[in-house]
């Protein structure tokens, strides 16, 4: 019973924390079903990709490109 409990306070606090870094995904996922108190479930593998989609948001068209090459080298994940 204490699991569950544990359990859904993460899942609320990770998507606090989502709505923070990134409010954009937040709301994709909110408005997905509320995907959003999931994403504790996955934060640590997909946090880097949050992270580089703010970098890319934040700075030029280069680092875009760069972003962009990135994944799109990416086969699969």
């Amino acid at each position: 019973m204490l699991s569950v409990g544990a359990s859904i306070t993460k899942s609320i606090y990770t998507s606090y924390e989502l709505r923070n870094l990134n409010p954009g995904i937040h709301n994709q996922l909110r408005g997905a079903g509320h995907l959003d108190l999931l994403y504790f479930l996955v934060e640590e593998n997909l946090n880097p990709f949050v992270e580089a989609i703010n970098y890319q948001a934040s700075h030029g068209a280069i680092d875009k490109k760069i972003f962009d090459t990135f994944l799109a080298g990416i086969t699969h994940v």
